[in-house]
């Protein structure tokens, strides 16, 4: 089984509430809320922190998959894949 190519990336608005997560060639991998209603108003939207939180971890997978593959085949010794992982943590955490 393949996964859809890399990069994905956060494409943007998907409806109201959502964020659609597309793969290298444009196309949908998953949509995620990332805002939810105000409960404080009939029309307000707000930012939904976990649900933006969960789209970067999203995106950043293939990257996450590949820097972890490459340690385990590698040797966590080596920095260059070292700083590769890190790298792919950031981007999971949205920094």
């Amino acid at each position: 089984m393949t996964p859809s190519p890399a990069p994905w990336k956060t494409a943007g608005r998907y409806g109201k509430y959502s964020d659609e997560i597309t793969d290298a060639n444009g196309q949908a991998v998953a949509i995620v809320f990332t805002r939810k209603a105000d409960p404080q108003t009939v029309t307000g939207i707000l930012p939904n922190p976990q649900g933006q939180a969960n789209a970067s971890l999203i995106a950043a997978a293939p990257e996450l998959l590949a820097a972890l593959k490459s340690i385990l085949d590698g040797g966590i010794a080596d920095p260059v894949e070292v700083l590769k992982a890190h790298a792919a943590i950031t981007k999971a955490e949205g920094r």
